[in-house]
């Protein structure tokens, strides 16, 4: 079996037992070596927990865009581009860069 495919089976197994989640962040080599069944080398583990947790991380970044998508569906972007066109950009640029002179300031006592 090629690592994707053992990717792939992790992922699958992973997904339908949450508990395997678990443990998978606390013992990844011992939950790869039971679902694949074998001893495997120490660079092919590697290489299986890189992409099982990339996976894990895309499948998280994908719901935080769609929790975004949703909440900008109940946004007015109408009202947005009526509150956006009275800024005054100069003003606005005097202001972050008091915010970032005073920034500077604190970084002296932290």
């Amino acid at each position: 079996m090629d690592v994707k495919k053992m990717i792939e089976k992790l992922i699958d197994e992973i997904q339908k037992d949450g508990k395997l989640g678990t443990q998978f962040k606390n013992d990844p080599v011992k939950v790869i070596e039971n679902i694949i069944g074998k001893d495997l080398p120490d660079e092919t583990v590697e290489k299986i927990i890189d992409g099982v947790n990339a996976k894990v991380n895309l499948d998280k970044a994908m719901d935080a865009i769609d929790k975004i998508d949703d909440m900008l569906d109940n946004v007015d972007m109408d009202k947005v581009d009526d509150v956006l066109k009275k800024v005054d950009l100069d003003k606005a640029g005097d202001v972050l860069d008091k915010v970032g002179d005073v920034a500077d300031a604190l970084k002296k006592f932290f």
